[in-house]
């Protein structure tokens, strides 16, 4: 028995693999293909191996927050934003589905219908399996040439809406986070675009484009320093994974972890969003929404419903 591997780079042609995920001590240990959850304390690399591919599934003890539920924990969640004064913090939940859906026809699904994203499925007795198409890029490097982006602010793609002053800010806090975790590692030539909107199947976001040269000893230091992003935890970052760790109902697991590429010549390291845990008889999507003082969280839950659909339509064309 060995693990499972599918991946494709954007834009790539896809890769797979057998063999075994095996924890290492920290980011800065990772090489190769590599996972970890939100906190960076669970990284696993994989190295291939001649051996059958084993799919394993991870004993089912998720529940779903209803609604109201979700509702109830984001007035509360709002509600610290405000008093600890917290610029911004990220609530996900989790979605469940009835797996009606061959995991390697998703998962080419996936690789045809979003070119740009980082696609894959995994699987390990150690950690179960997951699938995902991620649009988030943390660091992608060719040789010295590096970059990375400011992702915030989600509205449907189908929706008239404009961008209004809270998704703008929300962006401002990440753009502005990236611009300091930059300067500390004194990186050369960094350049920086304008505000862009950006579109990712469903939804719609708010991007800023950095440009800059690192050598590929510095690599995985600045992956620490840039993650977890505003986007996916908040700012202070410290104040908003204390208040995640408090009142998510959800152990994060690998969602808004990092996963990618780490090699001497080039580096694809995503953040991983629009990501799934599969169970033998259900599909759990995770899904976040980014908070800020002027939050309604009626918008908030609307937002999550719209990320899902990144998995769920490729399900439904699957599925008829």
């Amino acid at each position: 028995m060995g693990d499972v591997l599918h991946y494709r780079v954007p834009n790539q042609t896809s890769i797979s693999s057998c063999g075994k995920f095996t924890k290492v001590n920290s980011i800065l240990d990772a090489t190769g293909f590599f996972v970890s959850d939100f906190e960076k304390k669970n990284v696993f690399v994989f190295e291939s191996s001649e051996s059958t591919p084993t799919f394993c599934y991870s004993e089912f003890l998720i529940e779903e927050q209803s609604k109201e539920n979700y509702i109830k924990t984001g007035e509360e969640f709002l509600s610290e934003i405000r008093s600890n004064n917290l610029d911004k913090a990220i609530l996900s939940r989790v979605k469940l589905i009835d797996r009606n859906v061959d995991l390697f026809q998703f998962y080419e699904a996936l690789c045809t219908r979003y070119e740009s994203a980082f696609v894959y499925l995994i699987s390990s007795e150690v950690f179960g399996t997951w699938i995902g198409a991620t649009p988030e890029v943390l660091i992608r490097r060719e040789k010295n040439n590096a970059r990375t982006m400011s992702l915030a602010g989600t509205l449907p793609v189908n929706s008239n809406e404009v961008w209004s002053s809270k998704e703008l800010s929300e962006q401002a806090f990440v753009t502005k986070f990236i611009q300091e975790q930059l300067s500390k590692l004194n990186l050369g030539n960094i350049e920086e675009s304008e505000l862009n909107t950006v579109t990712a199947g469903p939804v719609r976001h708010l991007r800023t484009d950095f440009e800059f040269n690192i050598s590929k000893n510095n690599v995985l230091k600045l992956a620490s320093l840039l993650h977890p992003t505003p986007a996916v935890s908040g700012l202070p970052r410290a104040g908003a994974v204390s208040l995640i760790n408090n009142l998510e109902k959800h152990n994060r697991q690998f969602y808004s972890g990092l996963i990618g590429i780490q090699n001497a010549k080039n580096s694809d390291i995503f953040v991983n969003l629009r990501c799934a845990q599969v169970f033998d008889t259900k599909i759990a999507l995770y899904l976040g929404g980014g908070y800020t003082k002027d939050s309604l969280v009626h918008k908030e839950w609307a937002e999550t419903e719209a990320k899902a659909a990144t998995l769920l339509d490729v399900i439904k064309d699957i599925e008829n």
